[in-house]
C-alpha cells in the first residue's frame, strides 16, 4: 500500500513524500590471464553507502529528536539498509519518478524537493515535512481508519516505535530536483500495530 503528499516546503521549493509498508525478501588473480578473466566476471560495484554523510546525520538527529517526543527510541544508520536506500534514490533521480520501490524488504518514507537555485533541503526539513502529518493523525491508543492512510502515513512510519534501524538515499538532478528515500528497519505501518507502535507526544 502506497499513499503520497504534495505540499509546500519552503520558498520555491516543494516536497512530494510517500510511505510504504511493504516486504519482501533481499543482498585477484595469480597470473595476468587470471586478473583478466577476474575482471569481466566481477560483480559491478555497490552503490555507496551515503552520498551525503551529514543529510543522514541531520535526518537521525532529527527523526531522533521528535521520536522522542513520543518516548519511542532511537533510530540508528545502518549501512547496508543506507545503499539499499541510495540505489532507490538514484534511480529515482535517473527515472524522474517519485515511486516506491516494487519489492521492498524495509519501510519507505520518500521526498521529492526541486530548487531553481539548486538547493538541497537539510535533512532536519525532510524529517520535519513527514512529521507534519501528526495533524492528521487522530488515532492515538487505538487502530486508525486505514481510508485516511494517506493524510497520516509518513508521520506513523517515522515515529514507529518498533523501528530501530534506517538507511538514508539522497540523488540530485541537473534540472534541481532532490530525491530522498529512506528505508526502516522493521518496516512500520504494520495492520493491528499502531496502537502499540504509535503512542502519543508526552
Amino acid at each position: 500500500m502506497s499513499r503520497d503528499f504534495v505540499g509546500p516546503a519552503g520558498g520555491n521549493v516543494f516536497s512530494m513524500t510517500n510511505t510504504v509498508n511493504r516486504r519482501t525478501a533481499l543482498r585477484y588473480g595469480l597470473t595476468t590471464a587470471a586478473a583478466a578473466v577476474a575482471t569481466l566476471t566481477q560483480a559491478p560495484p555497490a552503490a555507496p553507502a551515503s552520498a551525503d554523510p551529514g543529510f543522514d546525520k541531520q535526518l537521525l538527529d532529527r527523526a531522533n529528536f521528535l521520536r522522542a517526543r513520543h518516548g519511542c527510541p532511537p533510530l540508528a544508520l545502518d549501512a547496508e539498509i543506507g545503499r539499499w536506500a541510495q540505489e532507490w534514490a538514484t534511480t529515482m533521480a535517473s527515472n524522474g519518478r517519485l515511486e516506491h520501490r516494487p519489492t521492498n524488504k524495509y519501510g519507505e518514507n520518500l521526498y521529492l524537493a526541486w530548487s531553481s537555485t539548486g538547493a538541497t533541503p537539510s535533512g532536519a526539513a525532510v524529517a520535519d515535512a513527514w512529521y507534519d502529518q501528526i495533524k492528521e493523525y487522530t488515532y492515538f491508543g487505538r487502530e486508525p481508519d486505514m481510508s485516511t492512510f494517506r493524510q497520516w502515513g509518513l508521520f506513523t512510519q517515522l515515529v514507529w516505535k518498533s523501528s530501530r534501524r534506517i538507511g538514508v538515499g539522497l540523488a540530485k538532478t541537473t534540472s534541481g530536483h532532490t530525491y530522498v528515500a529512506v528505508d526502516f528497519d522493521p518496516a512500520g505501518n504494520v495492520a493491528r500495530g499502531f496502537a502499540a507502535n504509535v503512542p502519543a507526544p508526552g
